[in-house]
């Protein structure tokens, strides 16, 4: 009853896949690729990416700005405007092959992007100034 059948190769292992509730929506890691998937919709179609990363990068890790539950407004999710990309890129040059990079969580625009910035990201989460 609450399965959905998902297009075959698109979720493997290394996906990463992170709920966003103020769009109904989460989004799905495959490679260099990132797919917004809506809760209404029956399937992903594979053609289709919301956002696609330069070649060579791997998606890590995905994030967005989520309020710690201690706060008194944790159920405004209207702070997830935002997607925050973790990538490895194993070719690029240098010590650092890890970069970030923003996009617009509504559009699929690019916001911003830290290139060759860090090792290999394990991990991602947004920390408050």
């Amino acid at each position: 009853p609450g399965e959905r059948p998902v297009t075959e190769g698109i979720i493997t292992e290394e996906s990463q896949i992170l709920p966003n509730d103020f769009y109904s929506c989460a989004f799905v890691s495959s490679g260099n690729l990132v797919y917004k998937w809506f809760y209404t919709q029956l399937d992903m179609d594979a053609n289709d990416p919301f956002i696609k990363l330069p070649e060579g990068e791997v998606v890590r890790c995905l994030s967005h700005y989520q309020r710690n539950r201690s706060d008194p407004e944790y159920q405004d999710y209207s702070v997830q405007k935002e997607l925050y990309i973790a990538t490895y890129n194993k070719s690029r040059e240098g010590d650092y092959k890890g970069s970030l990079y923003i996009y617009d969580a509504d559009t699929g625009v690019l916001v911003n992007k830290y290139e060759g910035i860090s090792y290999e990201p394990v991990h991602m989460f947004y920390k408050i100034k």
